[in-house]
């Protein structure tokens, strides 16, 4: 077997190989090795690209800040007074359901942190500066994480307790409230529709934040985008 190399732009390896049917030639790429210890190429990002991104990254920022903010006020104001037999009155409100509160409490937090993320990309878009801080850019995705996955099991836990009060469950005794408070049901159920809009909104600015992290590996010797 012979092997021989070839320079260029497009460097290849030209392996000769004989055998009892004849000899053979395989041209195969040659592997190329990264700078800095091996590590990936990064993206390259126009100045123009880096201010659509950070435009659209606030855009979605605030738009997921709307939507978490109208799940925890649709959730805080809503009270539902019933009376039963003449005997008694039944006030019902987000507190009766622990689920709700975790709710109330999350989304208020994910609405918080988005305002100021959103605040902060706007401002990145009007002076035009790029991110380009490795630990700042893991740091954002970190947070982002954090906040995706707290609301995300913060609405499930609401839509388990959701769904027990609208069918009950005759095994442990529990039975269908939801009937009973049937403007405070719908009102829930608007918020909780709006907190999953605004998970839906979080995991996609984890995506951008995760791209933020990986197209700054690489010191810009990638492809141009």
């Amino acid at each position: 077997m012979e092997r021989q190399e070839q320079g260029g732009d497009d460097d290849i390896e030209i392996i000769s190989q004989a055998s009892d049917d004849g000899g053979g030639i395989v041209v195969v790429p040659r592997q190329r090795r990264h700078g800095n210890g091996g590590a990936g190429a990064g993206l390259r990002v126009s100045p123009r690209t880096e201010r659509r991104l950070c435009a659209a990254e606030a855009a979605l920022r605030f738009a997921v800040c709307v939507l978490a903010l109208v799940a925890a006020v649709l959730l805080a104001v809503n009270r539902e007074t019933q009376e039963f037999l003449g005997l008694f009155v039944k006030v019902a409100r987000y507190t009766d359901m622990p689920s709700l509160v975790v709710l109330v409490n999350t989304n208020g937090i994910a609405a918080s942190y988005n305002l100021l993320q959103g605040a902060r990309c706007l401002v990145s878009t009007v002076r035009g500066r790029a991110l380009v801080s490795r630990p700042m850019a893991c740091a954002f995705l970190f947070c982002d994480q954090v906040i995706a996955y707290a609301t995300l099991s913060a609405l499930a836990a609401a839509l388990v307790s959701s769904m027990v009060s609208k069918v009950g469950q005759p095994q442990f005794g529990w039975m269908k409230t939801a009937d009973l408070y049937k403007r405070f049901s719908m009102q829930a159920a608007g918020a909780i529709v709006c907190a999953l809009v605004a998970v839906v909104g979080m995991v996609v600015v984890s995506a951008m934040s995760a791209f933020n992290v990986f197209r700054l590996y690489g010191a810009g010797k990638g492809r141009n985008i």
